[in-house]
């Protein structure tokens, strides 16, 4: 692999977008099916939520870990673990075995979120040097874009064969892009095994659980026991992070973490994860709400999310083309602005099916723009063997932030029992809050990180 052109290097670069694309599309299967899931299996739709809260906890836990696992000899069982677990995941969704098999195989699905940072990092070591950095710029948009294309082609499925075919799918594309996986990665580096934090694990999976049950059931549990799950998983966490800094080998190394660029990564990745996941539910409801939104089924639903992540890729392209003219550090708060200015579109104009189609596209343009910069300032920033653990830890954080988005807008949009447009306006309203405060935060990391590394 010396060229631009070398199939090999083709092949492999197809290899890693197929690894981190159907794993994002197998797991956002469950998000447009959650009422057909609560009707087939005659639950409430409270339980049947649980079919993407569980995929997203999977998530947050599984990536460190397989991140850590990249970086040695054990790179290849961390692919055959997330793969592997995905595709095993999606036949016990396809099966009809039950609901709590389902909620097992939601749960193994989720391991396949954990294979970007694998990924790469083998991007990184192994692709010609003239395209590591596009490379990487569009695997790190994939986990968005495969989600945004897995809406429409779970819910069409569903409609025209049923849920179960959407899942026997998806478990086929998972289990052949193992296949080649395991055909076309190259060798697992020839250094030491990685050794694995397990009590750090348990400390930040314990914590993140509780916070994100927290947020998932915020409607449904008595606030004292959210504050309570809130309170544990923030003990958690800051236990997590007092033990990671004491231990030899720490699932995260959250002193690098805390540095000026890998910070402005993180902060990035929380804040346009709330962001991205307050969008998504907020455009599926005002199309398929028949009282005051547009009255649609599911499958228009979903197919409004196709320019979303057709337009994440432009904006993944798109940051390459500013490099030259537009620092690194600047892209984030550039493609925060650009996803803000979606949400004040929505807020003006959303009585129209093209309205929706517009800011939809300007919100995937924005993501792009700011994702594909996460990870080439990571690489730049931190030691190659650090590489999948920092991008695993920004992951982490990025799926934290979609999970507070989902739980903010439902709580947002039916604060009261009101509901209705005038519950979508207030929603959106706060999402361009949070929008603003991610313009400002990412505008002042960045600047300070350009005023110079390490003087804050």
């Amino acid at each position: 692999m010396t060229t631009d052109r070398s199939s090999p290097s083709r092949l492999l670069f197809t290899t890693l977008v197929l690894l981190t694309t159907i794993t994002a599309v197998a797991g956002s299967l469950g998000a447009p099916l959650v009422p057909g899931i609560a009707h087939d299996f005659d639950v409430p739709l409270t339980a049947a939520q649980w079919s993407l809260t569980l995929t997203m906890l999977a998530g947050a836990v599984a990536t460190p870990i397989i991140g850590r696992m990249s970086a040695g000899r054990d790179r290849m069982r961390a692919v055959v673990l997330g793969l592997g677990g995905a595709t095993l995941g999606g036949l016990l969704c396809a099966l009809p075995l039950g609901f709590g098999a389902f909620l097992t195989g939601r749960t193994l699905q989720g391991l396949g979120y954990g294979l970007t940072p694998v990924a790469i990092a083998i991007a990184r070591e192994a692709l010609p040097q003239q395209r590591r950095a596009g490379a990487i710029a569009i695997l790190s948009v994939t986990t968005v874009a495969g989600a945004g294309l897995g809406y429409p082609i779970a819910a069409t499925m569903a409609d025209l064969w049923g849920i179960r075919v959407a899942f026997g799918v998806g478990t086929a594309l998972c289990a052949a892009t193992l296949v080649l996986a395991l055909l076309t990665l190259p060798p697992n580096p020839d250094t030491a095994g990685t050794t694995v934090d397990w009590w750090g694990t348990a400390l930040l999976a314990g914590g993140t659980t509780a916070i994100l049950v927290a947020l998932a059931e915020v409607s449904t549990l008595p606030i004292g026991r959210v504050a309570l799950l809130a309170a544990v998983g923030a003990a958690a966490c800051a236990a997590w992070v007092w033990w990671s800094r004491r231990v030899a080998h720490p699932l995260v190394d959250v002193t690098l973490a805390s540095r000026p660029v890998p910070l402005l990564t993180h902060v990035t990745s929380m804040l346009l994860g709330v962001g991205v996941y307050m969008l998504f539910p907020l455009v599926v409801i005002v199309v398929q709400d028949p009282v005051w939104g547009m009255g649609h089924g599911a499958s228009a639903a979903g197919l409004l999310l196709v320019p979303y992540a057709l337009a994440s890729v432009v904006g993944s392209r798109l940051s390459q083309r500013l490099v030259p003219w537009v620092p690194g550090t600047m892209l984030l708060p550039l493609g925060a602005a650009t996803y803000l200015s979606a949400f004040v579109l929505l807020v003006i104009a959303h009585e129209r099916v093209w309205q929706l189609l517009l800011a939809m596209a300007i919100a995937g343009i924005g993501s792009g723009l700011s994702f594909a910069g996460i990870p080439g300032l990571l690489v730049g920033s931190v030691p190659r063997s650090e590489t999948g653990s920092a991008i695993a830890f920004t992951m982490v954080v990025r799926y934290l932030g979609f999970s507070v988005g989902s739980a903010l807008a439902v709580t947002v949009l039916t604060f009261g029992g009101e509901g209705g447009e005038a519950g979508f306006v207030r929603a959106l309203l706060v999402a361009c809050g949070v929008g603003t405060l991610t313009v400002v935060l990412t505008t002042w990391l960045a600047l300070r990180v350009r005023g110079g590394i390490g003087r804050w």
